[in-house]
C-alpha cells in the first residue's frame, strides 16, 4: 500500500512540474529563442528581429495567426523593420509540445501589451497552425500583408 501511495504522489508531483513548465513561456523562450532574439527579446542586429516594438502594433488581427505561423512554419530570409534589415533563419518548433509553443507565443504577445484576456493561445491553436502547413512564401506573404513592407 505504501508503494502505491508513493507512486501516486510521485505521479502528481511530476504532473504538476510538467504543467508548470508548459505554462512557463519565459522559461521556454529562454531555452529555445533567446540565443537569437536575446533574453530581453530585443533581437540581434542583422540576424534576428526584436520581438518588442511598434512593428507589433502593425500586426493587427489576425495577430495570433501570424505568430503561430512563424512558430509552426519558421521564417527565413530578409525582413526589414524600420531602417534595420535582418537576414536570419527562424526554425520551425515542431520538437516542442503545442502547449509549450502556445506559452511562448503568449509570452511574446505579453511583451507587446497584448493582455491574456484579449488573446490567449492554446495548444489547439498551435496544432491548427501546424495543420495548415504553410510554406515559407505563405508566411512571408502574411507578414507583408500585415506590415505592408
Amino acid at each position: 500500500m505504501r508503494y502505491v501511495c508513493r507512486v501516486a504522489i510521485l505521479g502528481a508531483l511530476l504532473s504538476a512540474v510538467t504543467s508548470s513548465y508548459s505554462a512557463d513561456g519565459i522559461t521556454i523562450f529562454r531555452d529555445n529563442c533567446s540565443a537569437c532574439h536575446q533574453a530581453n527579446a530585443m533581437g540581434a542586429p542583422g540576424i534576428a528581429p526584436p520581438l518588442i516594438g511598434a512593428h507589433w502594433n502593425l500586426l493587427q488581427d489576425p495577430k495570433k495567426n501570424y505568430i503561430l505561423q512563424v512558430l509552426a512554419s519558421g521564417l527565413t530570409g530578409r525582413i526589414t523593420i524600420g531602417t534595420e534589415t535582418y537576414n536570419g533563419a527562424m526554425p520551425m518548433f515542431r520538437h516542442l509540445d503545442p502547449d509549450d509553443v502556445a506559452a511562448v507565443a503568449n509570452y511574446v504577445l505579453s511583451l507587446n501589451n497584448v493582455t491574456p484576456e484579449s488573446l490567449v493561445l492554446t495548444g489547439s491553436d498551435v496544432m491548427a497552425a501546424r495543420d495548415k502547413n504553410y510554406k515559407q512564401a505563405e508566411v512571408r506573404a502574411l507578414r507583408r500583408s500585415l506590415l505592408k513592407e
